[in-house]
């Protein structure tokens, strides 16, 4: 993401004047979402916009194998109903799958998933930065 947030001005190209009279600033090489990459950008973004599922994705990703709930609970300090909720929400969006070995139920990030994210977040950088400079 770093690299994303290093434009140099040779990368950005100033259109004529919007209809607001000001000067718009637009990457060269700016993304077109097709309908299908715009659905599943708004509903892997919908999922992450909650601080809990974040903190829950980022402590699944640091251990690559899998946790289980106890760990996660322990891990952010909410009680388990809550963990159990956000788990549910974020399976449900396919980020993240589970197994059971006995009573205990182990989650992990899904194949793919951190990529997914990482190239949502790069070209939603883009975007903002072509808006923001």
């Amino acid at each position: 993401m770093r690299q994303v947030l290093q434009l140099q001005k040779a990368d950005l190209v100033k259109p004529a004047r919007a209809s607001s009279g000001r000067a718009m600033i637009c990457p060269k090489t700016l993304f077109i979402l097709n309908e299908e990459e715009a659905s599943v950008t708004v509903r892997v973004l919908k999922v992450l916009a909650d601080p809990t599922r974040l903190r829950i994705l980022s402590l699944l990703n640091q251990h690559a194998g899998c946790i289980s709930v106890k760990e996660i609970v322990q891990e952010i300090g909410f009680e388990q109903p809550t963990i159990s909720y956000h788990l549910r929400i974020l399976w449900s969006a396919g980020l993240i799958d589970f197994r059971k070995r006995g009573q205990w139920v182990y989650y992990f990030i899904k194949e793919g998933v951190v990529e997914l994210i990482q190239k949502i977040f790069q070209k939603n950088a883009l975007s903002y930065l072509s808006t923001s400079l």
